[in-house]
C-alpha cells in the first residue's frame, strides 16, 4: 500500500477520535537488550505511555523475556537487516490501525514509515569506535524524518555529514533516573569497581584490566574489578578473559546496574569517544565515583565532575594509587549524583521531551 491511502485513513480517524496517539518502532528493547540506548528507549516509552492517549510499541524479540502490555513483538533470529525488515512490517500494519500521529524509531536502521517520525539517533560508531559507514538507505531515513533526535554536539555533526538539514536536527541530552540510589558497600576492602558497557573494543575494558592487572601488590589486593554488559563482540571478549587470569577481576552473570549497585566506583574508561556519556552519567546518578576517560566529547558533558584519565592503561594505573588510600566514596557519589540529577535527571528533561513530541506531533 502507499503512502497516500495511509494518510488519508488517519485523517479520517483523526476526525473519529481525538488525543495523541504513538508509535514506538526499534529493532531492540530491555530486558533482552541491556545497551544504553535501550534503556533510554524504554523509559521515554514508559513516560511516553503514562502521558498520551495511545502508545503502541513494536520491537524485535527472542521471546525469553515479556514485553509490555499491549506491544507487538517481532519473533525473529535472523539477521540485522532481515530483523528490521520484519519489524518494519509488523509497525506499518499496528500504524494502520492506530493511526499514529507521530513515530518515535530507534536508529537509522529501519525503513521510513508513512507518518510523521522522530528518529533517536544515539551512536555512529562501530564496534571499533571508528565512525560507523551509512548507507544509501539510511542517509534516506535521517533526511526524511520529521527530526533526527541526538545527544551530543559529536553525533549533531556526524548526522550533519550525512546531509541532514541543520534545521532537522535537534538536541536532547540522554536522561538518566532520578530514582533514589542503591547505598553504597560497606567502606573497606576490597575496592569494588566495575566496568560496565558492552563488551567490545571501542569500550575500553583491556584497559582497565590491564591497569589493574599492573598495579602494585599492595594495591591490588586493595581491589575487585567487575566487567559486566552484554558481549558485542566475542573474540574481544575471550581475550579479556585470558588477560583477567590470576586477576582480580571478574565476569558476574548480571546487569550493569546491578553490577554497579554493589560497587564503590566505576570505571568509564572509553578506548574511543562516546557519541554521549551515558554509562559514566548513569552511575553518577546511582551515586557512584566515576573515573572516565578524557575525550573532548565526554568532557564537554561531565566538565570537571568525576575523575577524568587519559584513555591508557598507566595513567589510569596512577590515578587508581592516587585514590583508592584516601577517596571519599560517599561524598564523591552524592557530588556525582547531585550533578547528573540536577542536569540529565528524567524531572529535568522530561518537560524537554514532552515540548518536543507537542510540536512534531
Amino acid at each position: 500500500m502507499s503512502a497516500s491511502p495511509i494518510r488519508i485513513d488517519c485523517a479520517l480517524a483523526a476526525d473519529l477520535e481525538d488525543g495523541l496517539r504513538v508509535l514506538f518502532v526499534t529493532t531492540s528493547f530491555p530486558p533482552e537488550a541491556s545497551t544504553g540506548r535501550a534503556a533510554e528507549f524504554e523509559a521515554l516509552f514508559t513516560r511516553v505511555r503514562a502521558w498520551a492517549d495511545a502508545v503502541r510499541l513494536v520491537t524485535a524479540t527472542r521471546g525469553e523475556h515479556p514485553l509490555p502490555e499491549g506491544a507487538v513483538g517481532v519473533s525473529t533470529w535472523r539477521m540485522r537487516g532481515v530483523r528490521a525488515l520484519q519489524v518494519w512490517r509488523a509497525a506499518k500494519e499496528v500504524g494502520r490501525e492506530l493511526c499514529p500521529d507521530l513515530v518515535i524509531m530507534g536508529g537509522l536502521l529501519l525503513p521510513d514509515l508513512p507518518w510523521p517520525t522522530l528518529r533517536l539517533v544515539r551512536e555512529l560508531t562501530d564496534a571499533f569506535g571508528r565512525p560507523q559507514p551509512v548507507g544509501l538507505a539510511a542517509r534516506l531515513n535521517a533526511r526524511r524524518a520529521e527530526r533526527v533526535v541526538v545527544p551530543s554536539n559529536l553525533v549533531r555533526q556526524r548526522i550533519f555529514d550525512l546531509g541532514v538539514p541543520r534545521w532537522r536536527v535537534e538536541k536532547v541530552a540522554m536522561a538518566v533516573s532520578d530514582d533514589p540510589p542503591p547505598p553504597l558497600p560497606t567502606a573497606g576492602t576490597p575496592v569494588r569497581l566495575v566496568h560496565p558497557g558492552s563488551i567490545r573494543l571501542a569500550k575500553g575494558q583491556h584497559l582497565s584490566i590491564d591497569a589493574v592487572s599492573r598495579l602494585p601488590p599492595e594495591f591490588k589486593a586493595m581491589v575487585d574489578l567487575a566487567v559486566v554488559g552484554p558481549v558485542a563482540d566475542a573474540r574481544y571478549a575471550a581475550q579479556l578473559r585470558i588477560a583477567a587470569r590470576r586477576q582480580p577481576v571478574s565476569f558476574p552473570d548480571t546487569s550493569p546496574a546491578a553490577a554497579i549497585a554493589e560497587s564503590h566506583a566505576v570505571l568509564c574508561i572509553d578506548a574511543a569517544a562516546p557519541g554521549f556519556p551515558d554509562a559514566a552519567l548513569r552511575a553518577m546518578a546511582m551515586g557512584r565515583p566515576v573515573l572516565w576517560a578524557d575525550h573532548p566529547a565526554t568532557r564537554d558533558v561531565l566538565g570537571t565532575v568525576g575523575f577524568p584519565v587519559p584513555a591508557e592503561p598507566r595513567a589510569l594505573r596512577r590515578r587508581l594509587i592516587e585514590l583508592l588510600p584516601t577517596l571519599d566514596w560517599q561524598r564523591e557519589g552524592a557530588r556525582a549524583r547531585a550533578f547528573a540529577v540536577e542536569r540529565f535527571g528524567w524531572s529535568q528533561l522530561w518537560p524537554v521531551w514532552r515540548d518536543l513530541l507537542s510540536r512534531y506531533a
